[in-house]
């Protein structure tokens, strides 16, 4: 049985229809590349995502990871390091 959104996906029509998808935005220390778990997941969930439609926005991508053909930002926020300190109330 065929999916009933599948007729109306902008990720698998024309360019026309390609080009109606959403814009979309990672900003995360989670973003699509082929090292670990969860990025891993991000990688295959935008696989066939129009690749001018994302920017992915967190840390350096590994070296010899695969990645989308979607831009990528290196960007970690300030004091990211302190999160897996004493300094972090454990509440």
């Amino acid at each position: 049985m065929a999916s009933p959104l599948a007729s109306d996906s902008p990720i698998s029509g024309t360019r026309k229809e390609q080009q109606r998808a959403a814009k979309i935005l990672i900003l995360s220390d989670q973003i699509p590349h082929s090292v670990s778990a969860g990025n891993i997941q991000l990688l295959r969930l935008f696989a066939d995502y129009p690749s001018d439609h994302i920017v992915a926005v967190g840390p350096p991508v590994p070296a010899g990871a695969k990645t989308l053909a979607c831009r990528y930002v290196g960007w970690e926020p300030p004091f990211t390091r302190l999160n897996h300190t004493r300094l972090v109330d454990g509440t």
